[in-house]
């Protein structure tokens, strides 16, 4: 046996197979797409232009439908704005005669207890109760109390009130209802001192 060929130096053999390519998923992708269609397989380089151009397709069209979207919620907020104002001015025009109904009823009801009381108040101001408030006048008339040291007071109309009592009183229309006397005796009040009314 020779020893010397034991640990000595024999060839080895050398391998030549060279490795494959790695492909990607997307370029065998492609490159399938592009052998159905009859086309020669996309360069790695034409590839990424093409994701790229479809990236930036995407993200064109996504903002296109967030602007569209800004302006449809623009335009809603618009309309409430707009329903509100509308809202808002009824509700003033509401207020503004509530307002003014106010005054009318508050001022029928100063001139009402004046009466009642056995006070003197302008004819102007019985005028207006009766024309606004006919039912507060003839109770007004019906509970005076009689009094003997009666106080004279002013008109509590402004000048455009008593303007407009004056227009209705010269058209013809009657100023004052007609204030019937009571049939029955008021309950509460003695037989005598209703006689002497």
């Amino acid at each position: 046996m020779d020893m010397g060929n034991i640990g000595g130096s024999f060839a080895r053999p050398q391998y030549t197979s060279q490795k494959p390519a790695k492909r990607t998923d997307a370029m065998k992708l492609a490159e399938a797409l592009n052998a159905q269609a009859g086309q020669a397989a996309e360069t790695p380089e034409e590839m990424r232009l093409r994701e790229q151009q479809e990236r930036e397709a995407r993200k064109a069209a996504e903002e296109e439908e967030r602007r569209k979207k800004l302006q449809q919620k623009q335009q809603e907020k618009q309309e409430q704005l707009a329903m509100l104002k509308q809202e808002l001015e009824n509700s003033n025009e509401q207020a503004e005669a509530i307002g003014d109904e106010f005054k009318v009823y508050a001022r029928c009801l100063t001139i009402a207890s004046r009466i009642s009381r056995g006070d003197t108040v302008p004819l102007k101001d019985m005028k207006y109760l009766a024309e606004n408030e006919p039912d507060l006048f003839k109770q007004a008339i019906l509970l005076r109390m009689p009094n003997d040291h009666p106080k004279k007071h002013k008109s509590v109309l402004d000048d455009d009130e008593e303007q407009q009592t004056e227009q209705t009183s010269e058209s013809g229309e009657s100023a004052a209802p007609e204030v019937s006397q009571p049939t029955e005796q008021a309950p509460g009040i003695p037989e005598e001192i209703a006689a002497e009314e």
